[in-house]
């Protein structure tokens, strides 16, 4: 079976994917309350709607991991999170890969066509998340042409204010991208393994769900797309 992973912006959703839910809200009615005025202003029929996205992983560090090796983990997570979510951020993409194994590797970036190590895979329309480990440090994309099996040429959909892809960045294929997100919630993590006497233990997490808010719908991205039959009986 394939190997799974989900990225906010540059940050890796660790460890392995298992799945995301996704789920869409109209907003509550608007409330205008006046100091002049007795009665407040509702406007009962919102048009806005939000999406809610739980990404769900196995947060599994490594085979031993002692309790305290455990915990440093989900706090090195929960500092990176953070950080990618300040107050002056205007939201970072979220993506979700079906198969990791649909990858490649820049050889040369900063100017087009991207150049890879080895044959790329990709078609015209494939978005991809260019990416290095560092905040901001991302570009997710729209795959434009594919000149050889190790060129394309892409046009940026959202990208870290200062990334410039360079040799050695991955380029993942992307399965499934929401726009401008914003992080909301790292829920509770049940703890896992044993600890047996002189083994250091196996401490993980079967489940550790991020929880996301995506404004909009518009530039929602999906792969493989079903048409619904609206108008049968």
């Amino acid at each position: 079976m394939s190997a799974k992973r989900a990225y906010f912006g540059d940050l890796r959703l660790w460890y392995y994917g298992r799945g995301y839910v996704e789920t869409m809200r109209a907003r509550t009615e608007v409330v205008h309350d006046g100091i002049d005025r007795e009665e407040a202003l509702v406007v009962s029929a919102n048009p806005n709607f939000e999406s809610m996205i739980d990404v769900e992983t196995v947060f599994a560090p490594g085979a031993g991991m002692t309790q305290d090796e455990f915990r440093a983990h989900v706090a090195a997570m929960l500092d990176a999170l953070r950080s990618r979510a300040g107050m002056a951020d205007a939201g970072h993409p979220l993506v979700w890969l079906d198969d990791v194994s649909l990858a490649s590797v820049l050889s040369s970036g900063a100017t087009a066509p991207y150049a890879t190590t080895g044959a790329h895979g990709l078609t015209t329309g494939d978005r991809v998340l260019i990416r290095a480990l560092g905040e901001g440090d991302y570009d997710l994309a729209q795959v434009l042409t594919t000149p050889t099996s190790t060129t394309f040429t892409a046009g940026s959909l959202a990208t870290g204010s200062a990334y410039s892809p360079a040799s050695g960045h991955d380029v993942l294929v992307v399965s499934r991208a929401w726009l401008d997100c914003s992080f909301r919630e790292f829920l509770p993590l049940p703890r896992g393994g044993s600890a047996e006497a002189g083994a250091g233990g196996d401490y993980f997490a079967p489940v550790a769900t991020y929880r996301f808010r995506c404004p909009t719908r518009e530039g929602v991205y999906t792969r493989s797309t079903v048409d619904l039959d609206l108008g049968g009986p």
